[in-house]
């Protein structure tokens, strides 16, 4: 889907996703020396219809903001890879991701709502990503690094830094089946928290 295709530098082509659902192999700038575009999610979902690498196009020309619907991806049982930041408005309803597949967000990612991983994997594989609590029946992978405020899944798994923010209480929130810690540099801190490993760990 291309979103914008003018010459000019000071065009904006707008996505505004208030809802139902938009099946779709990927997004593009038709014009790379022109112009730039927004994905606003709010409360609309993204199908993807097959695996891609870039699905935001040019992660310096595409951005994505996440409003008060919050934004809701179905990978369809694809990997699919976003490399544009993604930014919470204020009140934002956060993010929810479905399907077999693996989304892998390689840009900063910042929001305030939830995150809720229903199947397949969500893979943090940039820098900078600071989100709420995670939640689902899914894996969570880090790559990259991410600060949250707790994680409850079917497997967490780090290659990176994971860091759950201290809140003054033993909340006890973070449980995954599965914890595996990777490589010389990776990195879980669980701050004043604690991280619980047992089988009936999830959704």
């Amino acid at each position: 889907l291309g979103l914008n295709s003018s010459s000019s530098a000071t065009s904006v082509g707008t996505l505004q996703l208030n809802g139902g659902s938009l099946h779709v192999g990927g997004f593009s700038i038709a014009n790379t020396t022109g112009g730039t575009a927004v994905v606003n999610f709010n409360g609309g979902t993204v199908v993807a219809g097959q695996d891609n690498t870039a699905f935001f196009g040019s992660p310096t020309l595409v951005s994505a903001n996440i409003q008060a619907g919050g934004a809701k991806f179905n990978d369809n049982g694809h990997n699919v890879t976003i490399g544009a930041d993604i930014n919470g408005d204020i009140g934002d309803g956060g993010f929810t991701k479905s399907g077999s597949g693996n989304l892998t967000l390689t840009g900063a990612v910042n929001y305030t709502g939830s995150t809720n991983v229903q199947s397949g994997q969500m893979t943090f594989a940039g820098t900078g990503n600071s989100v709420a609590g995670v939640t689902g029946a899914g894996a969570v992978n880090v790559s990259g690094d991410l600060t949250s405020d707790g994680i409850t899944a079917s497997a967490l798994n780090i290659t990176g830094q994971v860091t759950i923010r201290a809140n003054g209480t033993d909340t006890g929130t973070s449980k995954v089946n599965t914890l595996t810690i990777t490589g010389p540099t990776a990195q879980l801190d669980i701050n004043d928290n604690k991280m619980i490993v047992e089988s009936t760990a999830g959704a």
